[in-house]
């Protein structure tokens, strides 16, 4: 069986070693944390820990002159595939291995399960389909930009009702952006909370008015805004409120919700935008057993698998071929791989941090963690990407890449650098796991693959897992840690979104308190730069100094994604990140062919 898309090495065996995944079982990023305290802002980065000093990095000589971000346009007319006829009504059935357990979407990191909430609520913009943002809440009127680029006005839809029958407003958006940022309580959003990197100050003219006033023209700010969890809240709303019930204005209104159990959604009838949703509701099962996931996906009842799943590929894609499911493909969709270390000894020694990198043998990471199906990456990007590196610049050619005798070499450099430190004799140190249940067999494989990894150059590691998700938050922040394994998903593939969270001081997630002036500096220059060919060189400069020059952590390799959606339900289109895009998880503009 050919897969396409796929490099398949000794698949048939990796098939018969490895457990199922299911992909609505989706497990949350492994190493994500819920929210990070915010510390007063700063025009490059809002330092989290007060350990770690805030940049304000001035652009080099002679860097490019900032010009304005891509023309705004106004709010497209909802137009289905116009091949098809839509078919109101229905209910979309979908199977959860787990619910969310708050109705904060701020707050909420596992894609599993705010994704489950999605359809309550809007966004300032929304993502459908491929990179293109728009604003989802705006008057025919739509938006556009004023003082070169920096200043984006938007002209709000009248009438937008939120599910308790008051009127959605400017302030609305204000406070819940002010939220995300945390500016209200200090709890920074983080999935979107790096917007404040960009966000200066907020106006509200009139209650259909709204200015985000910027610190720097971005082409990026549309696409954290459009990100799922990005979503508007009632002005003034505390969030314990949001603990128990949604406060949305979105195409569903919540009919009942049994914590844990099921939740049962229904077409908002007062809904803004003119015949949307097609839908007539949403229901959501959990079912704790694998089996009967498959079974309902299988079956029609599972809208939805993402994952790469490579045990059910064969069943799978069969569907595929038979007609009743299509599917989509995201290059290095589970996100950036890697042992990160803190700038505490012995990680505070570059040679320490060096001996890491090159004593990682990545093909058997990759192998605990994918079998066969891994895939290169460097500074968060992998081959094929458009920030990526080529896989034949990786293997053998990138220091801590190497394979067979060449990896015996580098893990003999990697023991040599130890001695060189003062540590030739080996250390006793702990490795810290997010959490008591580490999710995902993958993301298991990662933990322990890199303690063996460990061991063999001298660094002897104790697992120290977290107590819990706020622990986790607590000890990240505060730098509590030494050395773990970490996976993050993106939700932009965009380099501003992975540099402006963890590699410039003071970043919203930079728990591992690097700090370098030349990545702050050229991050602002890559930020304000428009020219894609600009860009892209520019971030290469930074990888090469995060990677080559400060050994800021050891990549590793991760793997793409696919989402499986059955024929039956019609007008899905591609998003940018079938994880996060609002769109995808919007579900007004599907519809099920019930033929």
């Amino acid at each position: 069986m050919k897969i396409p898309g796929v490099h398949v090495k000794k698949l048939s065996l990796w098939l018969t070693l490895m457990v199922p995944l299911l992909a609505f079982a989706i497990a949350c990023g492994a190493a994500e944390e819920p929210a990070a305290p915010a510390a007063p802002k700063a025009p490059v980065a809002a330092a989290i820990a007060t350990s770690v000093p805030t940049a304000t990095p001035t652009p080099v000589p002679g860097a490019a002159p900032v010009v304005a971000a891509p023309a705004a346009t106004s709010v497209p007319t909802p137009t289905p595939d116009a091949s098809l006829t839509p078919k109101r009504g229905g209910t979309l059935e979908v199977v959860n291995s787990s619910f969310t357990q708050t109705f904060d979407m701020y707050l909420e990191c596992c894609p599993n399960q705010f994704e489950q909430i999605g359809p309550l609520y809007n966004n300032l913009f929304v993502n459908y389909e491929g990179d293109l943002s728009e604003c989802e809440i705006c008057s025919p009127a739509g938006w556009h930009l004023e003082d070169e680029g920096k200043t984006m006005v938007f002209t709000l839809e009248r009438g937008i009702k939120f599910h308790d029958g008051t009127e959605l407003t400017s302030a609305d958006v204000k406070y819940s952006l002010d939220m995300i940022m945390g500016n209200v309580d200090g709890m920074v959003s983080p999935r979107c909370g790096v917007m404040k990197e960009y966000i200066d100050s907020i106006e509200t003219p009139s209650a259909y008015s709204l200015k985000l006033k910027l610190v720097r023209p971005s082409a990026f700010l549309p696409k954290i805004l459009s990100v799922g969890c990005g979503v508007i809240n009632p002005d003034g709303l505390a969030r314990e409120a949001l603990r128990d019930a949604p406060h949305g204005s979105g195409p569903y209104i919540l009919k009942d919700w049994i914590p844990n159990v099921s939740g049962e959604f229904e077409a908002n009838p007062d809904y803004f935008k003119p015949g949307l949703p097609y839908l007539g509701g949403i229901s959501w099962v959990r079912v704790a057993d694998r089996a009967s996931r498959a079974a309902a996906f299988y079956t029609g009842k599972g809208y939805k698998w993402v994952g790469y799943s490579p045990a059910e590929f064969p069943r799978l894609f069969k569907m595929v071929d038979e007609g009743n499911a299509v599917f989509f493909k995201e290059l290095c969709g589970d996100g950036p791989h890697g042992a990160w270390m803190t700038n505490k000894a012995p990680f505070d020694e570059l040679k320490v941090r060096q001996a890491v990198n090159l004593g990682l043998d990545r093909q058997s990471i990759g192998t605990a963690m994918y079998g066969d199906l891994y895939t290169p990456q460097l500074l968060h990007y992998c081959s094929g990407q458009p920030w990526g590196t080529d896989e034949s610049e990786i293997w053998n050619v990138e220091p801590g890449w190497g394979t067979g005798a060449k990896k015996e070499q580098e893990r003999e450099q990697a023991k040599a650098l130890m001695t060189e430190a003062g540590l030739g004799s080996g250390i006793d140190i702990k490795q810290f796991v997010t959490n008591p249940n580490p999710s995902g067999v993958g993301y298991t494989g990662g933990i322990l693959a890199l303690q063996d990894e460990l061991g063999k150059i001298g660094i002897r590691t104790e697992l120290d897992y977290a107590a819990s998700s706020q622990d986790f938050v607590a000890r990240t922040s505060n730098h509590d840690f030494l050395v773990m394994w970490y996976i993050y998903y993106m939700t932009t593939y965009d380099p501003d979104e992975i540099i402006g969270q963890y590699w410039i001081t003071g970043g919203a997630r930079n728990n591992h308190a690097y700090s370098n002036p030349e990545v702050d500096a050229k991050f602002l220059l890559m930020s304000a730069e428009l020219d894609a060919e600009k860009r892209k060189d520019i971030f290469f400069e930074i990888q090469h100094i995060i990677l080559d020059q400060d050994q800021g952590y050891a990549p590793g390799p991760t793997i793409d994604r696919y989402a499986f959606i059955p024929s039956r339900l019609k007008n899905f289109k591609q998003p940018r990140n079938v994880y996060f895009s609002s769109g995808f998880m919007r579900k007004d503009k599907i519809w099920i062919d019930q033929n």
